[in-house]
């Protein structure tokens, strides 16, 4: 890893000075890396692969290219920064091939399928409260039939008592 490290900044045509600053190095950390007196830490081979965009399985092992593909595209940079898959590239594609007014219309169709979906969620919340007052209504009813039989069953004792 220590002459591949060497190798990358060589290709880049940069000092160890100027190497070393891009990844918060000092140039003689860089040169204890390459001369092999000090190991490459996992923070520091992640801080130049970053940077320079080199292929970590090359800075590991040897195997493959120097450096990663650069994206090609702006559609590529996405894909890459927000992990997209073949599905959802597919989607921007063709959602980008569309004329102005059939994008306009696309964007229609889904604000209504959203409107619809927040007007089901409403009707149900509504359900759900008048479902909620009825419950409360038939507690109290229940309650106060209670409380109407045992007053029934007192006076019904007491008048038998003065019987």
């Amino acid at each position: 890893m220590n002459e591949r490290v060497r190798q990358i900044r060589k290709a880049l045509r940069l000092s160890q000075k100027d190497f070393a600053a891009k990844i918060g190095l000092t140039d003689s950390a860089i040169s204890k890396i390459e001369s092999g007196r000090s190991t490459l830490t996992d923070q520091t081979n992640a801080a130049i692969c970053r940077e320079f965009n080199v292929n970590s399985e090359w800075l590991a092992t040897g195997n493959g290219e120097m450096f990663a593909k650069l994206p090609q595209t702006i559609l590529d940079e996405i894909c890459l920064q927000y992990d997209l898959d073949d599905f959802e590239r597919g989607l921007i594609t063709e959602y980008l091939k569309l004329s102005p007014r059939d994008r306009q219309a696309l964007k229609d169709y889904i604000r209504n399928v959203v409107n619809h979906v927040d007007d089901t969620d409403d009707i149900q919340a509504r359900i759900d409260k008048e479902v909620e007052a009825y419950r409360r209504e038939l507690e109290l009813q229940a309650r106060q039939a209670g409380k109407s039989s045992h007053r029934d069953d007192t006076s019904t004792e007491s008048g038998e008592k003065m019987a």
